[in-house]
């Protein structure tokens, strides 16, 4: 409750007061963010006493205002947050007005509260509708929460607790990394392959995202004192040394999710390669000379096809092709003279020729394309 010493803390901007629990002083302020005002009313006890404080909070009033303290009649602890006036910038169409459509964006935005064994019991009433929905209950029937792994990133011991959300409208699977009991950090899976930028289907054919939680002493250690980011060293300065940078532990975390739902993802991959061979075949026939080994750099395409970017992935990879096809090619000159006579030398020339014919019709394609938009 609101004793006087959280009382003061509440009073104190940026308090450390429960920085040990990973709290960042500043939480309070964003309610004013959204709302005109806050009316807070408490019931505690202190030095012996059962008292009963109310105050309200705005940005208006600098602060903290009419403050009131009394005796409490009421047995129990408890403490009652108002949130007053909610602003005109938020209230608009957007703002879910049912009692479900709120009770899982507060599912989602805490999410990481729900997997902890000391989560309360959170309970969402809502007079418009007259019902009262158990938040708890709510997620166990939306999330599917896997078993917690052990990952070692660097000789760095992490748990990773998996989540599969079957509810929401968010698309993004996403790595959260947290320190201290809180969320620091999230990273979009999408940005590391971008082809997982949708749901996935389990077996039953149900969609969902996946959502990966990362604890552990390392990353308590790093964390800076806002809880607003991990110092993570950058991937040069950890060359030679035993801490991990942020895409080293991200894609390790990465390589585990994608062994655990290998099918879903294998699913998700046949279909973007067949939206891309359908690109190429209807748009851009001057990639057809790679489409054999698409499969192998499906992960660089959205599931979304887009012309500006597909071609540009399609132009990286026909480069590297090039590359890899000139440097076969020195090999081969360099073995000429020694492996002329061997069966297998004589197969892989055939075969380089042939890359080189699909090669040069490529760039032929490519020429006719040219000329025809000068």
């Amino acid at each position: 409750g609101f004793n006087e010493k959280n009382y003061r803390s509440f009073d104190t901007s940026d308090t450390l007061e429960k920085a040990g629990m990973g709290a960042k002083g500043v939480g309070r302020f964003l309610w004013l963010k959204a709302f005109d005002q806050v009316r807070i009313t408490s019931r505690f006890e202190q030095n012996g006493k059962r008292l009963k404080r109310s105050f309200g909070f705005s940005e208006e009033k600098d602060g903290i205002f009419d403050p009131v303290e009394a005796d409490a009649q009421e047995e129990g602890n408890s403490t009652q947050v108002e949130l007053r006036g909610l602003r005109a910038h938020y209230n608009n169409k957007h703002l879910p007005k049912k009692a479900k459509t709120i009770g899982e964006r507060i599912i989602d935005h805490c999410l990481f509260f729900f997997l902890r064994p000391d989560c309360p019991v959170m309970l969402l009433d809502d007079d418009d509708e007259q019902t009262t929905l158990n938040l708890n209950q709510l997620f166990n029937e939306q999330a599917r929460v896997g078993e917690k792994t052990i990952l070692k990133v660097k000789g760095h011991e992490l748990t990773v607790q998996a989540v599969r959300l079957y509810a929401g409208d968010r698309n993004e699977h996403l790595v959260h990394l947290c320190a201290h009991d809180r969320e620091v950090e999230t990273v979009r899976i999408e940005d590391y392959i971008p082809s997982l930028n949708r749901k996935l289907k389990d077996a039953d054919g149900k969609s969902f995202v996946y959502a990966a939680y990362v604890t552990g002493p390392f990353l308590d250690k790093y964390v800076n004192e806002e809880r607003t980011r991990i110092d993570f060293l950058k991937p040069d300065e950890t060359l030679f040394g035993e801490v991990p940078s942020e895409e080293e532990l991200v894609r390790d975390v990465l390589g585990q999710f994608q062994e655990q739902h290998a099918t879903e993802i294998a699913t998700l991959r046949e279909e973007a390669v067949k939206k891309v061979e359908e690109y190429v075949v209807r748009q851009r026939p001057e990639f057809r000379s790679i489409l054999d080994v698409v499969d192998k750099f499906v992960d660089r395409f959205p599931s979304q096809v887009n012309d500006r970017t597909y071609y540009k992935v399609l132009t990286e990879i026909q480069a590297e092709q090039d590359t890899r096809l000139r440097e076969t090619g020195a090999m081969i000159a360099a073995d000429a003279a020694t492996k002329k006579d061997d069966p297998t030398f004589e197969e892989q020339m055939q075969n380089y020729m042939s890359q080189v014919s699909d090669f040069l019709k490529t760039r032929l394609a490519q020429y006719v394309v040219h000329r025809k938009i000068v």
